[in-house]
């Protein structure tokens, strides 16, 4: 697969103007999130935000989605973190913050497609956006420490800051998995719409978001809206990529990696 494949970006018009539609292109691994990704990420990020930088009303929305039925995203890609070096797993944190970000900030709506699993880095993802529509059928979930890790994305603080502290810990603690219904009912995302229809749900719902709105209004209400958690935020975002490097010297990491990869369960220590 080239390069350029791995992110499609395209662009859909609506009544109000252009969406930009970015795909995570890797069916075959569950479009799990690996380096080449998450560099394509931070690099389509750059070249949006200089687009809106010139002309606010050049993209009014976009919207993220993987490919195929059976995932958003399954998380990181766990067979190329098993190699990392702490250096290299803190680096791979940082990369991932810092595209993550940079989409978060971006002043138009993010609107993002869930269908099939929506886990750890792919969770992490979605909660990025301002808008996450899902499948019925979806599954949530951050199950990094069944694997002897941590969020590395920003997991620790967006998922708290989205449904609560105490349920968010409970989750992260567990590892555990929800339905798109709990999902809905917990605040974690927006709106359930049938599998069938999940792409022209998400446009309309684009098109309702930007149709009567002014651009310039929607990008102040958003950096208004999350500006009392920015400065909190980006201080925990630096502290979770110090610790995700920390995990990567322990015993437990190593053997909940090999153990996910051989497909059993693992056998921790807590060293």
């Amino acid at each position: 697969m080239e390069l350029d494949e791995i992110l499609k970006v395209e662009t859909q018009e609506i009544s109000s103007g252009t969406v930009e539609i970015w795909t995570v292109n890797r069916p075959e691994k569950l479009n799990a999130l690996n380096s080449k990704v998450l560099g394509r990420l931070d690099t389509e990020g750059t070249r949006l935000e200089s687009i809106l930088k010139e002309d606010l009303a050049a993209r009014r929305a976009l919207i993220l989605r993987g490919a195929g039925e059976k995932s958003f995203v399954a998380g990181a890609d766990i067979s190329e973190m098993q190699g990392f070096t702490p250096e290299d797993a803190r680096d791979f944190s940082r990369l991932g913050h810092r595209a993550f970000g940079r989409l978060e900030k971006l002043p138009i709506p993010t609107l993002v497609m869930l269908q099939g699993f929506t886990l750890g880095g792919g969770l992490e993802l979605a909660m990025c956006c301002d808008i996450l529509i899902s499948s019925p059928t979806a599954e949530f979930g951050q199950p990094e420490s069944n694997l002897g890790l941590i969020p590395g994305f920003g997991g620790t603080v967006r998922l708290a800051s989205r449904i609560g502290l105490g349920k968010a810990l409970e989750l992260l603690f567990s590892g555990q998995r929800i339905k798109a219904l709990e999902a809905q009912n917990l605040g974690l995302i927006n709106r359930i719409v049938s599998d069938t229809d999940l792409f022209q749900a998400t446009l309309k719902v684009a098109d309702e978001l930007t149709k009567r709105s002014s651009p310039l209004a929607i990008a102040m209400i958003k950096r208004l809206a999350r500006a009392a958690e920015t400065r909190h935020f980006e201080l925990a975002c630096q502290a979770e990529a110090e610790a995700f490097g920390e995990i990567f010297k322990s015993e437990d990491k190593r053997e909940g990696v090999s153990a996910f990869l051989e497909k059993r369960k693992g056998s921790f220590r807590g060293k």
